[in-house]
């Protein structure tokens, strides 16, 4: 569970963050931890986990990021 709704949040703040993939090829998280520190870390304790993933992501709970982040990892060597 912690895996899908990493990749949900991680989803969410590459949306909000244009570039933030080139960032962390620097090794530059400040984006990222500024992003997750405004939308996950703060208000983590103000809502239910529901809330807090609707509020942080736009979506309720949902597999598909991770799905979609399997499929761009593993699908190059499953269809060779």
């Amino acid at each position: 569970m912690g895996n899908v709704l990493s990749a949900q949040f991680y989803a969410a703040a590459e949306a909000a963050l244009p570039g933030l993939e080139a960032d962390i090829a620097r090794r530059d998280f400040s984006r990222l931890h500024g992003w997750l520190r405004e939308h996950v870390y703060a208000p983590g304790s103000l809502y239910t986990p529901d809330e807090l993933i609707r509020r942080a992501t736009g979506q309720d709970f949902s597999a598909t990021p991770y799905l979609d982040y399997l499929r761009r990892k593993y699908q190059a060597l499953y269809l060779a």
